[in-house]
């Protein structure tokens, strides 16, 4: 029927989302490459910060820090913007707990992208009077 093949779909593309976090935990594991050229693109963004990484009841760490997994980044920005403080604050309430590659741009795009934040951004340009 069409609602298990819509329900696998989802499956797989949770599935695909999360992989990522998979393929660093076993990378950990099986120690780093002498050169990032011989990882792949999904692991090539922690090689630098190899040396940090740390696996720890199946979770992955840069140093106490979680790393949020693709699937569920989008939702930690959402919520840690909860109050449209703005991107500053935002930044502030993830680092404290999360780390990923590109967080900043993440959080950026996502803030700037908030409706209500452009509504109440003081530094936007004056609408002209009618």
């Amino acid at each position: 029927s069409s609602d298990v093949c819509s329900s696998d779909l989802l499956l797989l593309r949770l599935l695909l989302r999360l992989l990522p976090v998979c393929f660093l935990r076993a990378q950990i594991a099986d120690g780093s490459p002498p050169s990032p050229t011989a990882l792949g693109a999904v692991l090539r963004p922690y090689y630098r910060l190899r040396h940090e990484l740390s696996v720890q009841n199946d979770l992955t760490f840069r140093g106490l820090r979680l790393v949020a997994p693709v699937a569920l980044r989008r939702t930690l920005v959402d919520l840690a913007h909860e109050g449209h403080q703005g991107i500053v604050r935002t930044k502030r309430r993830l680092r404290d707990v999360y780390w990923w590659p590109g967080m900043d741009d993440l959080v950026n795009t996502q803030v700037k992208s908030s409706c209500l934040c452009q509504s109440s951004d003081k530094s936007a340009a004056p609408s002209e009077l009618a």
